[in-house]
């Protein structure tokens, strides 16, 4: 029985040398599940994967990649994959990359970084609708491609396959690749060349597709190019979404400032209707706006006021700015009382002179005094005097 079983496999195998793709099939399932041999089965495999068909070569990666199998080789496993991925399999690429990487799992295999940054690299541009192949799985592949630089391995990594993996992984909505490739083109960091167009494309599709602070990020590369229309749109998109938010504020005041606060109608309507709803940064980009423009200046004790309103949701800039002129209204105040007072305390000192002028002093008091009494006279010496005699010695 056995014997006919490995005659009807060679038969196979022959003609699955020619080609015959049903053949291969019938040969490896004799192999496998009739003479459970793996080494005839891995046989097929791999000379089909060396013919070019991935899809062979996944099965023979399959087979000398896991640490159980009859015919365990990392080295072959990883000789497959490379061939598999040659023929532009997604998930065969991906797999090469970690075959390859220095993370590895396998045991007593060589890691090669170069090899592994490709095998992620194709991976990630080939992955798009690959049925075996997940989005996140073509995410990682993008983000390995990426990060596989000289701290893996001491290769000279390929810095465009690292450009290209980030882009690729941002057009494919994962939001943390769109974050890094943004500060890597704006920044011109690790590795990547700087491209400040780059990165503002980056961040304009960020913003679109939802990813967190893009669309600030894309107004301040915008405004920080001179492309202010663009700035102000992507401005009043992080508005409308966040229009409590810290940015909103912020993105109000870089603008109006790039503006020198000349008048601008979309932003400051957009400032208004971000203020309407509690952002501070806004209420207080329409107070500022409202004093250079309109010379409408905050005055001590006014209510109603974009300066009042910021202040009261917090934003300390506002607030100081009230502060100051209140602060400086109370000192005027306290100045003018207080010059009052000086001016009362002058007229009190003058009276006390002028009433001290007017008083005698002692010695007049006492020569008044004696020419007084030098010249009194009882009042009944009227009765006893004719002329100048009378009879009483004290009326003389």
């Amino acid at each position: 029985m056995r014997r006919d079983v490995i005659e009807a496999y060679n038969k196979f195998d022959a003609l699955c040398d020619q080609r015959h793709a049903q053949s291969c099939e019938t040969a490896a399932s004799l192999a496998r599940d009739d003479l459970k041999d793996a080494e005839l089965e891995l046989r097929i495999y791999a000379k089909r994967c060396e013919d070019g068909l991935s899809k062979y070569c996944g099965a023979a990666v399959a087979m000398t990649q896991g640490q159980t199998s009859p015919v365990y080789d990392g080295n072959l496993a990883q000789k497959y994959s490379v061939l598999g991925c040659q023929a532009k399999d997604a998930y065969i690429c991906l797999i090469q990359g970690d075959l390859h990487a220095p993370f590895s799992e396998l045991t007593n295999i060589e890691a090669n970084g170069a090899v592994a940054q490709e095998g992620y690299f194709l991976a990630c541009q080939y992955g798009k609708g690959v049925e075996r192949m997940t989005e996140d799985e073509r995410a990682r592949a993008c983000n390995n491609a990426f990060y596989m630089d000289s701290d893996f391995e001491l290769y000279n990594p390929n810095q465009a396959y690292r450009a290209s993996a980030l882009q690729t992984g941002c057009a494919m909505e994962n939001h943390e690749i769109c974050r890094q490739a943004i500060h890597a083109f704006y920044e011109g960091d690790w590795g990547i060349e700087k491209d400040v167009e780059q990165a503002g494309l980056l961040a304009e599709h960020a913003c679109v597709i939802g990813v967190e602070d893009a669309c600030g990020q894309a107004a301040n590369i915008w405004r920080e190019t001179g492309q202010m229309e663009r700035a102000e749109k992507f401005a009043t998109i992080l508005c409308e979404r966040y229009p409590s938010g810290d940015n909103c504020g912020v993105q109000f005041e870089l603008i109006a400032s790039q503006y020198n606060y000349e008048m601008h109608p979309l932003i400051i309507g957009e400032a208004k209707t971000a203020c309407q709803k509690n952002n501070d940064r806004a209420c207080y980009y329409v107070a500022v706006w409202n004093a250079e423009t309109k010379g409408e200046k905050y005055q001590a004790g006014q209510s109603g006021t974009f300066f009042n309103k910021a202040c009261s949701l917090g934003n300390r800039q506002a607030c100081d700015y009230i502060d100051r002129v209140n602060s400086a209204a109370a000192r005027r105040v306290a100045r003018a009382e207080s010059e009052r007072q000086a001016a009362l305390e002058r007229a009190e000192r003058a009276q006390a002179m002028a009433n001290r002028a007017s008083t005698p002093s002692w010695d007049e008091y006492m020569r008044a005094g004696q020419a007084y009494w030098s010249n009194w006279r009882p009042s009944y010496c009227q009765y006893y005097t004719r002329g100048n005699v009378t009879s009483k010695a004290e009326c003389t």
